[in-house]
C-alpha cells in the first residue's frame, strides 16, 4: 500500500479537505485546526517536515530564490512515538533557521497514532457507519431511565440492567450508557471518572469517610459489559458513549486525571467486545473526545459514531482542544472525518430558536 497524505483545515466557517498543497503552504491560524493525515503500512518509519514561510515577504525575498519567504523547518519522526510508547500526545518541535543552524522557533504538533484492531479482522459484511435509515423520532434512555442524580425521586439506579429493562419496558428504542475500562483491562458501565468509597475511620466509629477513587483504578466485575448483551432483549438499541478525559481550557483535567489508558488498547477492548457480541442488535458509539471519534470512524466499517459536543454553554466549563470549543467547528470536524453526526447539548440551541421566535415577534 502506497503512503497516503490528506490535509483537512477545520474552522467554524467550514472544513476543506486536500490531497495536495500550494508550494507554500497554508497560512497558520490560531482558530483553525488543521491536520494532516497520513496511512501507512510502515507507522514507525514516517518522517513529516514542516516548512515556514513568511506570509509577508516584504524585501525577504531573495533573487531567483524557488520558494520565497522560506525561513526554516521543524522535522516530526514517527520513531519518536514508538521510543516514547505513546500514540497520543503533544510534541514541540523546534525550528531550525534556513541559513544557520540556529533554532528560531518552535511549533506544538499534537499527534494521534491510530492502529487496526488486534487479533479481530472488520469486512464489509455490514456497514451502518455511515448510513441512518430515515425514521420517525426515536426516544433514547438517557443512562437508562434517566439519571438518577438529577432527579431525586428515581427507584432505579443508573447506568444497571434494572434500569435499562425500565426503558425498554417504557418504549425506549435507545438505551444510552457510559463504558470504562477497569483496572483489569473489562469494559465496565459507570458514568463518572471517578467514584467514591466509604470507610470507616474506627472500628467503633459510625462516621463514614469518602475516599474518591479512579475508576481505571478498581475492579468492578459485576458491571461487565458483556453482561448488558445478554441481559437486554435484542429490539433495544444501544447508545454507547466512550468515556475519556478532558483537558479544560485553563489546562485541568476532568477528574484530576492527566493520564489515562493507551486509546488503541482502550477501544480495541470495547470494540472487540462489541463486534463480537453485537449481533443484529442496532448500536451507535458517541464521545465527547473528537480523536476517540477519529479512531473509532477508522477502526471500524460496522457502527456509527456520533460526535457529542457542549459547544458554547455557561454550564460547562470551555474545553482546550479548538475542535470542541463550539458547534460551528464541531460539526466542520464531524464532516472532515465522515463522522455520522452530532450530539448537542440543547440549551444553547433552544436559547437562539427562544431568542429568534421573541424578535420576529416585533415584524
Amino acid at each position: 500500500m502506497t503512503t497516503i497524505l490528506g490535509i483537512s483545515m477545520i474552522s467554524a466557517e467550514g472544513y476543506k479537505s486536500r490531497h495536495s498543497q500550494p508550494e507554500c503552504g497554508y497560512a497558520v491560524e490560531p482558530s483553525r485546526w488543521t491536520e494532516y493525515s497520513i496511512h501507512t503500512m510502515d507507522p514507525d518509519n514516517l518522517e513529516l517536515t514542516f516548512e515556514f514561510f513568511e506570509e509577508d515577504l516584504g524585501e525577504h525575498v531573495v533573487q531567483g530564490d524557488m520558494h520565497p519567504g522560506y525561513v526554516g523547518t521543524a522535522c516530526l519522526l514517527s520513531s519518536l512515538f514508538l521510543e516514547s510508547g505513546k500514540d497520543i500526545g503533544v510534541v514541540t518541535l523546534p525550528i531550525m533557521g534556513r541559513n544557520s543552524r540556529q533554532t528560531i522557533g518552535k511549533v506544538k504538533v499534537d499527534f494521534l497514532v491510530i492502529r487496526p484492531i488486534r487479533g479481530l479482522q472488520c469486512d464489509m459484511r455490514s456497514s451502518f457507519a455511515k448510513y441512518w435509515k430515515k425514521r420517525s423520532t426515536l426516544d433514547v434512555g438517557h443512562r437508562g431511565a434517566g439519571s438518577t442524580h438529577s432527579d431525586k425521586h428515581h427507584r432505579i439506579r443508573e447506568n444497571t440492567i434494572a434500569s435499562f429493562r425500565s426503558a425498554a419496558k417504557n418504549g425506549a428504542a435507545y438505551v444510552e450508557f457510559d463504558v470504562h475500562l477497569s483496572k483489569d483491562s473489562v469494559p465496565i458501565v459507570y458514568h463518572d471518572l471517578t467514584c467514591c468509597i466509604a470507610t470507616k475511620k474506627k472500628k467503633n466509629d459510625k462516621t463514614l469517610e469518602l475516599i474518591e477513587v479512579p475508576v481505571k483504578d478498581l475492579t468492578f466485575d459485576q458491571l461487565q459489559l458483556l453482561k448488558i448483551f445478554q441481559a437486554m432483549p435484542e429490539n433495544v438499541g444501544f447508545n454507547i458513549e466512550l468515556k475519556w478525559i478532558s483537558q479544560m481550557k485553563n489546562g485541568s483535567w476532568e477528574g484530576n486525571l492527566s493520564s489515562y489508558f493507551n486509546m488503541n488498547t482502550f477501544l480495541d477492548i470495547i470494540l472487540s467486545c462489541v463486534l463480537q457480541k453485537g449481533a443484529d442488535r442496532r448500536i451507535v458509539f458517541s464521545s465527547f473526545d473528537p480523536d476517540i471519534c477519529t479512531m473509532v470512524r477508522n477502526k471500524q466499517n460496522k457502527y456509527p459514531i456520533l460526535f457529542l459536543t457542549q459547544g458554547i454553554c455557561e454550564r460547562y466549563p470551555e474545553l482546550m482542544d479548538v475542535r470542541c470549543q463550539n458547534t460551528q467547528i464541531a460539526i466542520s470536524f464531524a464532516q472532515s472525518e465522515n463522522i455520522l453526526d452530532l450530539i448537542l447539548i440543547s440549551n444553547p440551541l433552544w436559547n437562539r430558536i427562544h431568542r429568534n421566535l421573541f424578535r420576529s415577534s416585533f415584524f
